[in-house]
């Protein structure tokens, strides 16, 4: 299974689903996913890879922009769950 070490990033991600760039980096590292800086390039990562699409925020702080979770990263979590399904047989 192709970038298996980003599961838990994407799960986060899945759980989180438009909400802002800090929440996402504050959630990652309540999880142990790293520092701020680690974080914030695990988010660009995934962003490049279209796993996450970062918009500008509708909220009132024009700066903060939100986390939007792909149809192409819903696609990578069904492909993880049947693997897993399929181990669990």
């Amino acid at each position: 299974m192709k970038d298996i070490n980003l599961a838990p990033a994407l799960v986060l991600a899945a759980q989180n689903d438009k909400s802002s760039i800090s929440n996402l980096v504050l959630t990652y590292r309540v999880h142990g996913l790293g520092g701020d800086r680690a974080c914030r390039r695990l988010i660009d990562e995934l962003a490049t890879m279209r796993y996450l699409e970062i918009r500008q925020a509708q909220s009132v702080d024009r700066r903060e922009k939100s986390v939007h979770f792909t149809d192409q990263a819903r696609q990578w979590l069904r492909e993880f769950r049947a693997a897993l399904e399929h181990l669990a047989r």
